[in-house]
């Protein structure tokens, strides 16, 4: 079978091989070289002819058993598909853009399992524009989001049997814990629920705050209780005069709880945006003189909520679009925001693990989970809903769960999209493949059917990728189909197009197209699938999770298109040619067309003078006729929480808790320049005016003899009686109580550090005491510490220490913050804070949407760099080794440099920031950049020529498949274009059409123009006619397989002589004349062919008789022998008899060589081994006789 196969790939010669003989017989070309015939590059030579040859076997085998194959392919890809069922799509935010080994990871792992996923708060974002005009400060305007405000208030849903409210599930104020449960009654129904707005500038901020049913006061002279009508001091004043005794005392402790957060006349005392509202308070600025106040004014420096010692809302936090006149005043904003803010799952799940109201389920974080996500779809629609017509402007909401659901949405395939671009590319592939004059040579239905498949192949590709465990995401199902549809139709094309060529040529037999075809285009093929297979999987290098699965799956679905279009298209188009044998219509093919086909008969037959590929020398052949052949859920969007892992850093002032250490570190001032603190720094504990104060306190009464080391009478003030308990306390469990020192030791030294020893006493006391600014910190300490409620009253100085801490946070908000290179900016300077302090011994980091997204930046020039070098690298070397030709694989990478360029140019031009997803897209473009160029490069290489000639060679024969691969690639990526988001469209469709665009102007315009002047020499080049190479010599007849004779053999047989070779099949109208250089002897002969039918007037048949006469002439050199055969007696015939005679002439020539010595093996070597069998044979003989 081998040998047949050999035989058949060197039978026939096509006319293309004298002028691209590298390009159809890699193989006849290097014995070319071999024979001294021409000059070349063998090494690329001996690899080319070993692919060919690979390639050869496989394309017969293809022939021979396309139906097979077609089954056995399809019948594969069918169950790789089966692999979609197990698909899993990751929408995590987190997961998909936090790199993956890095420290970032680390660190969100880290909290996470401190303080578990979905702690902390989650914020529900509400923003109003105009509808018209540019400015939102009008009295209409803040009316309008006083009431989206007050509906989402009131939104509540229904769940496991449970409504749950907006007051049930949002982040509230705490106070300090209270034995009277009046006071502790009132204080939990009238907690407001925490809202960062610009309302809080006026008094109809508190029409959002509740409670949704007021409150009854304790007494019949208090009215219902709404924050509309609460004046907190007015009522705690009250409260103080009505009870005595214990009741009273703790009167007076929330009332200077009350007065050292802010918490003051309340609401009250703001101005009215409506003054003529019924409700508007008297005690209101305006309420009297009617007057609209000045928003601007009102809103310049942020607004305060009712606690305003903590609760100050920066105007960069509430108003957008400002602009301000020269005195700092705003004159004009373009939007206003709020945010609601909400328990995390993990905080909900704690909350109500031990109430009454979920003591009918059973509670989990899952129910939680689900309540949160259901109040944030609720949430999201009512307030889009909300601005009707008749509203004056815009809302929009925001959750976290609105943006979870749009990436959920986003990741769903759209199955219109999908089908509207596969039915595009098959309709293309139609109207470029058909022929409307000459439907049996049209080529519509291979096209139609290469589309299929490669459809096929890209879902097999997916199922495969399952089951691999790679995850989906947004960019598998709504880029990777089109992509890769566009990059395996191109493949597609150059087959067909090599697959037309040759169906026209009669030299190569029908059984040999598909190898012929696979074998011409198939390394360029496997060039440009391997270049983007390496161009894919070097974007690995980028270490975006998202990205990394898009490339790693994009890299596996090129490997299956390739596969699917060396193995099962070509079965496809061996099916193809049986149907063009049988003159039958394309795609209809059960019908036969009756049109004209392209057979054109000579009635004077030229000689094939090439249609030999690849003879060594070989004793004279005997003459045969020749037949003839016809693609952690984040908290917030605004910024978000510096967390450390032994401290915090907020700010601008930095609390640091150093439990290590045992002290508070605290740094005054703003240590990044232009940052504002949405919380106030008076809020923590290290600050001076809480901690220092209290030692003040102390000290001025102890100067005064009002302490003593034994303790403190009883008119001592509350202040100075919890100094006195922390100062005496040691920090040791075994001694825990040394009054001695209280004049020895500072609360607070004067570099602001706190007393280290006693550190985790002072901590258990502040988180007890001070839980209003504790809780609107919103910060975060682990492990909890226990309550110990401090009573002026009570001598216990026993504090209980906290637990050492593992995990700390104090969240901050960032303004200001309005393009990518600012957030990087910020995140370098905190990240460079946090490294030092770090390197002091205090481990920390930052956490947070900046820190999380705008990480990948950091590093994201660098790991590009490293994947362009690499993929480079790898695209130079692999090109060198296929084409062994290093000179053409560095003009293609300066092609390829140039392509790269031009679009990152062209990014810029267009606005489109340097990310993750552009990064991934430009290692891209090296692998894709290779379509566009490999085609041209070895149709340059393999012609035969001058630059030119070679040039205009190559475009005639690759300008149609790299131009219709570009088209089609363009047609893969249209459908991009209506995706939903405008971040598809930027970054995918419009970037991935300019890579086609620059990629078919380099390939086709610019690559030409630069072979033409400083390209490689040809693969082979001839030693003489430097347009075409001379045809080879013809092949030796294979030798035959003798069987070995049976041990029973007879005599006779043994005597058998069997031939030493098979004779060959090759007619001698296939050799061609040599150069005149060359020593020979040629022998013409021509064989003239008689017919005479005899027809008997008596219309019986006459006899036909045939008489064959050969003349052999000479020709050139002088030296003439003819050898004529002498022409036979005709019967005799009656005269009455009709005689027709047709004679037909053919002239062969046959040329004996005397090769130049060395070029060829020792031509005497086939004689001296044929006399040696000879004597044998007849010594064998001679010695049976004589026995």
């Amino acid at each position: 079978m081998a040998s047949e196969r050999k035989k058949r790939s060197s039978k026939y010669v096509d006319q293309e091989y004298h002028d691209r003989p590298s390009y159809v017989n890699a193989k006849a070309a290097y014995r070319q070289i071999r024979k001294g015939k021409a000059d070349g590059n063998k090494h690329a030579l001996w690899v080319r002819k070993h692919v060919q040859e690979y390639l050869y076997i496989i394309g017969i085998f293809i022939n021979q058993h396309c139906g097979k194959v077609c089954f056995v392919g399809l019948l594969l890809l069918s169950l790789c598909c089966v692999g979609l069922k197990s698909v899993k799509m990751e929408t995590d935010v987190e997961k998909l853009w936090v790199e993956e080994g890095g420290r970032l990871e680390e660190e969100l792992t880290y909290s996470k399992d401190h303080i578990g996923a979905g702690a902390g708060i989650t914020n529900q974002i509400l923003i109003q524009t105009p509808k018209s005009g540019n400015n939102i400060l009008s009295k209409e305007s803040l009316l309008q989001h006083r009431d989206a405000l007050v509906k989402a208030s009131q939104i509540t849903v229904e769940m496991f049997d449970i409504k749950w409210r907006y007051t049930d599930i949002c982040y509230l104020a705490q106070f300090p814990l209270s034995e009277s449960s009046v006071l502790e009654s009132m204080l939990v129904a009238i907690l407001p629920c925490v809202i960062i707005t610009p309302l809080d500038c006026f008094w109809e901020g508190s029409q959002a705050l509740g409670p949704p049913n007021g409150i009854k006061g304790v007494h019949d002279y208090f009215k219902q209780l709404l924050w509309t009508n609460l004046n907190p001091m007015e009522i705690v004043g009250k409260l103080k005069n009505h009870y005595e005794g214990q009741t009273k005392k703790e009167m007076e402790a929330l009332e200077k709880v009350f007065r050292d957060a802010g918490v003051t006349t309340g609401y009250q005392e703001k101005p009215c945006i409506d003054p003529k509202d019924y409700d508007c308070p008297a005690t209101a600025p305006n309420k009297q003189s009617l007057n609209v106040p000045d928003f601007g004014a009102e809103l310049t420096n942020g607004c305060y909520g009712f606690a305003t010692k903590y609760m100050h809302w920066h105007e960069d936090l509430i108003v957008g679009g400002l602009r301000k006149n020269q005195t700092g005043h705003i004159v004009r904003a373009e939007a206003l925001q709020s945010i609601l803010l909400l328990l995390g799952e993990q905080h909900l799940y704690d909350k109500y693990s031990k109430d009454i109201k979920t003591a009918n389920i059973d509670w989990t974080l899952e129910k939680a989970r689900m309540i949160l996500e259901e109040w944030h779809r609720k949430f999201t629609k009512e307030m889009n809903a909300f601005a009707k017509d008749d509203k004056p402007d815009n809302q929009y909401a925001f959750s976290m769960t609105s943006l979870m659901d749009i990436i959920k949405d986003f990741s769903d395939i759209s199955v219109v999209r999908v089908t509207i671009g596969y039915v595009l590319m098959l309709f293309y592939a139609f109207i470029i493949l058909l022929r409307w004059n000459n439907m049996v040579l049209s080529q519509s239905g291979i096209g139609i059917a290469g589309v299929l498949l490669v459809a096929l192949s890209v879902a097999a590709g997916l199922g495969i990728c399952s089951l691999l465990g790679i995850k989906f995401n947004a960019s598998t199902t709504q880029i990777i189909p089109f992509l890769a549809l566009g990059l395996g139709v191109n493949d597609m094309f150059l087959i067909t197009h090599s697959y037309t060529e040759n169906a026209n040529k009669d030299n190569i037999p029908h059984k040999e197209q598909t190898a012929e075809c696979l074998k011409r285009t198939g390394t360029t093929i496997l060039l440009t699938s391997v270049s983007n297979m390496l161009a894919f999987f070097s974007a690995v290098i980028i270490p975006i999770p998202a990205l990394r699965s898009f490339v790693i799956q994009a890299g596996i679905l090129i490997l299956f298109n390739l596969v699917s279009v060396i193995f099962i298209y070509p079965a496809i188009c061996s099916i193809d040619l049986i149907r063009r044998k049988n003159k039958k219509c394309d795609i209809f093919c059960c019908f036969e067309s009756y049109a004209d086909n392209d057979v054109v008969i000579e009635l004077q037959p030229h000689i094939n003078d090439h249609n030999m590929m690849e003879r060594s020398a070989s004793p004279p052949p005997v003459y045969t006729p020749r037949t003839a052949y016809s693609p952690p859920p984040y908290s917030d969007l605004l910024a978000h929480d510096m967390i450390t892992e032994m401290g915090a850093i907020g700010g601008p002032t930095q609390t640091t808790l150093a439990p290590s250490e045992g002290q508070f570190v605290t740094r005054c001032g703003s240590p990044i320049p232009g940052f504002d603190s949405a919380t106030n720094s008076r809020q923590c504990l290290t600050d001076g005016e809480n901690v220092t104060w209290l030692q003040a306190a102390f000290d001025r009464e102890y100067v005064n003899g009002t302490f003593s080391a034994k303790g403190w009478p009883k008119n001592a003030s509350a202040d100075t009686k919890l100094a006195y308990t922390l100062l005496v306390q040691t920090g040791d469990v075994d001694n825990s109580i040394d009054t001695d020192q209280i004049t020895s030791v500072r609360l607070v030294s004067k570099e602001g550090i706190i007393n280290p020893a006693a550190f985790y006493n002072y901590l258990t006391v502040w988180i007890s005491n001070d839980a209003l600014a504790y809780s609107y910190s919103m910060g975060e300490i682990r492990p909890e510490t226990q309550t110990w409620p401090f009573d002026p009253d009570d001598f216990n100085l026993q504090v209980p220490k906290a637990k050492n801490i593992a995990y700390a946070q104090i969240p901050f908000y960032l303004s200001k913050l309005s393009n990518s290179d600012d957030i990087l900016d910020v995140v370098l300077k905190i990240r460079q804070i946090c490294d030092d302090f770090t390197s002091r011994g205090l481990l920390n980091y930052p956490v947070g949407v900046p820190f999380t997204f705008w990480e990948q930046y950091i590093q994201l020039r660098f790991y590009l760099m490293m994947a362009l070098l690499c993929i480079m690298g790898v695209t130079f070397v692999v090109l060198s080794v296929t084409l062994m030709n290093p000179w053409m694989a560095g003009i293609i990478i300066v092609i390829l440099t140039l392509i790269l360029v031009e679009l990152f140019g062209f990014m810029g031009i267009m606005g489109l920031k340097l990310s993750a997803i552009p990064a991934v897209i430009l290692i891209v473009t090296v692998g894709m950049g290779v379509e566009f160029t490999v085609h041209l490069a070895v149709g340059f290489l393999s012609s035969i020529g001058t630059r030119d000639s070679r040039m205009a060679m190559a475009l005639e024969h690759t300008f149609s498949p790299v131009f219709h691969g570009g088209i089609s690639t363009f047609l893969g990526v249209i459908m991009l274009a209506g995706a939903e988001f405008d971040f598809i469209v930027r970054y995918f469709f419009i970037v991935l059409t300019a890579l086609v665009l620059i990629g078919l102007l380099n390939g086709l315009l610019l690559l030409p123009v630069l072979l033409s002047i400083c390209g490689p020499p040809s693969e082979v080049r001839p030693k003489k006619d430097t347009d075409r190479i001379p045809t080879p010599s013809p092949e030796a007849s294979p030798k035959a397989r003798i069987r070995n004779l049976p041990v029973r053999a007879t005599r006779s047989s043994r005597k058998m002589k069997f031939p030493r070779r098979i004779p060959s099949d090759i007619s001698l109208t296939t050799i061609t004349e040599e150069p005149s250089q060359y020593s020979s002897t040629e022998i013409v002969v021509q064989p003239e062919v008689v017919v005479e039918t005899s027809i008997p007037k008596d219309g019986r048949s006459g006899q036909q008789t045939a008489h064959k006469m050969a003349d052999d002439t000479s020709s050139r050199h002088s030296s003439q022998s003819r050898n004529s055969s002498t022409q036979g007696t005709m019967l005799s015939t009656p005269p009455t008899h009709h005689v027709t005679r047709v004679k037909a002439t053919a002239t062969v020539k046959v040329e004996v060589h005397t090769p130049i010595p060395g070029t060829v093996p020792d031509s005497h070597e086939y004689k001296r081994r044929r006399r040696k069998d000879d004597t044998d044979s007849d010594s064998e003989s001679s010695s049976s006789s004589s026995s």
